[in-house]
């Protein structure tokens, strides 16, 4: 006899911290956790140094349910985070989506760039003390990810500490660093975007993927 498959985990909402292993986990998990926030009506927005828009369905983007930047473009060219001013910028993005018909905001972001230094990791661990405010008071989701292979140990463990939300299936021990050795062979992500089937748009049709 066997069991019955088990359901994927869902996202937990709010403030998300992960460190990944590879381009290949990074992208597919990505792709699921904005998936989620599409099918509940969300605006999506995705965040790196090289973020690779023909990646992503153009659909959605020609939409505006999908906002693809990168790192520069949200955070500036020297990548110093003043976090008076992402808060801001945050939430005014966030004041856009909802006028637009959205239900909330939806944010995965690769950091790692703005955490390998220490003035850089001291500007963002500001930052990630509103973030974490913001979140707790707003219909904003946000997935922080760092690369284990581009940061140091010390700077991971510090940025891991101040997330209270782990991605499904990851243990709280896993948080750390040496947490876990995850090569999920995840598929790419217009796939797994894909896979969830047709989201509502903000305004209550279909959208096509």
């Amino acid at each position: 006899m066997t069991s019955p498959t088990k359901p994927p985990a869902s996202w937990p909402t709010g403030h998300i911290g992960w460190v990944f292993a590879g381009t290949a986990e990074f992208q597919g998990r990505v792709a699921t956790f904005l998936a989620e926030g599409g099918a509940q009506g969300e605006r999506l927005m995705f965040v790196a140094d090289d973020p690779r828009p023909e990646l992503w369905p153009r659909t959605l983007i020609d939409e505006g349910q999908l906002v693809i930047l990168s790192t520069s473009e949200i955070y500036g060219a020297d990548r110093a985070v003043v976090a008076r001013t992402q808060r801001a910028t945050f939430m005014a993005t966030l004041e856009r989506a909802l006028a637009d018909g959205y239900k909330g905001l939806r944010v995965a972001a690769d950091n790692t760039s703005l955490i390998e230094d220490p003035e850089r990791l001291a500007a963002w661990m500001l930052w990630e003390e509103q973030a974490d405010q913001l979140m707790q008071s707003h219909p904003i989701t946000g997935l922080c990810a760092f690369d284990r292979a581009r940061a140091d140990a010390d700077s991971l463990s510090a940025v891991m500490a101040v997330h209270g939300q782990l991605p499904p299936s990851l243990s709280i021990d896993e948080r750390a660093p040496a947490g876990h050795d995850a090569s999920t062979g995840a598929p790419d992500p217009v796939r797994k975007v894909r896979q969830v089937g047709r989201p509502p748009s903000h305004n209550g049709r279909q959208a096509p993927l």
